[in-house]
């Protein structure tokens, strides 16, 4: 509960500072998807039991269903997409 509590506290006081600097928040729409697909992947970790090996792809999978969902309620778009795509070829290129 006190991780809760002090979670739920970061939010507030990172949501005061993004609004003091930038005059902007979220909006509720957004919120409530966000918190939807949220629901919709504790819904499907808490029923389905794995461990071990199969726990990476438990995850793995929970995560692209994310994904896939946020894209679907339209708080992923085809340009995020392009900059997440551009931003991993840069560091592609620093390596080399």
């Amino acid at each position: 509960m006190a991780t809760t509590v002090t979670g739920f506290l970061g939010v507030i006081i990172s949501g005061i500072y993004v609004y003091k600097h930038f005059h902007s928040l979220t909006s509720l729409l957004s919120l409530l998807r966000i918190i939807l697909a949220s629901l919709i992947i504790y819904i499907i970790a808490r029923s389905f039991s794995t461990s071990g090996i199969f726990l990476i792809g438990f995850y793995l999978g929970i995560l692209a269903i994310y994904f896939v969902l946020l894209f679907v309620f339209r708080e992923i778009r085809k340009e995020d997409i392009q900059v997440a795509k551009d931003i991993l070829a840069g560091l592609r290129k620093r390596r080399k």
